[in-house]
């Protein structure tokens, strides 16, 4: 639901529209008193207020979340189906699924990953 309403707010709402102008270019699928009870929040200053903290909040952080509407539960089980071991826990999960948005910041388990991937000298391969 929070997903829908998110995609509604930016279709319909502008800061250049007045709210009266935007209810009555209502989308025909949606509840017409919800949808005005909605555009009402967008352009209230509680509204604003609350549309402002979480672009603060999103700009500070500082990983991003890349595996999707997926549950954390299923994405282990796809990594553990992947690399045939037991069932992963959170320290092989987490850093999976949680990438630094600054390409020039590695974690310690991607150093780990870069040094298991060269091999045991270093070289490029791995095997002989």
């Amino acid at each position: 639901m929070e997903e829908y309403k998110c995609s509604l707010k930016q279709k319909f709402f502008d800061e250049a529209f007045t709210p009266q102008y935007v209810k009555n270019n209502a989308p025909t699928d949606v509840n017409l008193e919800q949808f005005c009870k909605l555009v009402d929040f967008w352009y209230s200053d509680a509204g604003r207020h609350r549309s402002h903290a979480g672009k603060q909040n999103r700009s500070l952080q500082t990983t991003v979340h890349t595996a999707g509407s997926k549950s954390f539960a299923r994405y282990a089980h796809e990594l553990d189906q992947r690399q045939y071991q037991d069932v992963p826990n959170n320290n092989q999960v987490s850093p999976a699924i949680h990438r630094s948005s600054h390409a020039s910041r590695k974690t310690s388990v991607d150093n780990a990953d870069d040094a298991e991937s060269a091999g045991a000298d270093g070289a490029e391969g791995g095997e002989d």
